[in-house]
């Protein structure tokens, strides 16, 4: 069965869209995040992240899903990336789609042009069977030309695409769960209803 957003789910993605907009303030972002709370979508970030991730069930998104959000990060990492979040939405929409195809990450089910929303199919954590897979595709994705590895290694010395955890399984795959860990060339990107990839402009 094809996954995709219902007519539930878009009314309420609209929403958030018209709230956060490309360059949601921080008090939007954590209004955003507060009502998703309490209307009971369960939370699966956890820690200094720069995006909320909730899970949204079937009515909003058949076979169920998670939407990432940006979240209000200005606290840790400063005003001058207090966008960070939409970003990394941006980047990972640019990648997912782009890698998806080689079966290196999972599909969008769906997002907003300006990056304020990406709503992706649940992705299950590693189990030891996987393990030299996710290390063969992290290899993959390191020897590729057309994609760049653009964080981790600041504080453990570790890029994030060999962190185990930023990988997890979906439909039998292996595949990299931390798509905004890898930005594809502008060059190969896919042409998509979607803003430029703020990397594109370092």
């Amino acid at each position: 069965m094809a996954r995709e957003v219902t007519e539930q789910g878009e009314k309420v993605l609209s929403a958030i869209e018209s709230k956060l907009g490309r360059e949601p303030s921080r008090e939007a972002m954590e209004a955003v995040h507060k009502l998703l709370k309490s209307r009971g979508f369960p939370e699966l970030s956890e820690g200094n992240t720069t995006r909320y991730v909730f899970a949204l069930p079937d009515e909003f998104v058949t076979g169920g899903g998670v939407v990432k959000l940006p979240r209000k990060e200005a606290d840790f990492f400063g005003d001058s990336l207090v966008h960070l979040g939409v970003d990394q939405n941006i980047r990972s929409i640019y990648t997912a789609e782009y890698l998806s195809e080689d079966g290196l990450a999972p599909p969008t089910i769906g997002y907003s042009s300006k990056g304020s929303w990406v709503v992706f199919p649940i992705v299950h954590d590693l189990s030891e069977q996987y393990e030299e897979e996710f290390k063969q595709k992290a290899d993959r994705i390191r020897e590729r030309e057309d994609v760049n590895c653009v964080t981790g290694g600041e504080t453990s010395g570790t890029p994030d695409i060999d962190i185990r955890e930023n990988w997890g399984v979906y439909q039998g795959e292996v595949v990299l769960r931390d798509v905004g860990s890898v930005a594809v060339r502008e060059v190969d990107a896919p042409v998509l209803n979607l803003v430029a990839d703020p990397h594109w402009e370092l």
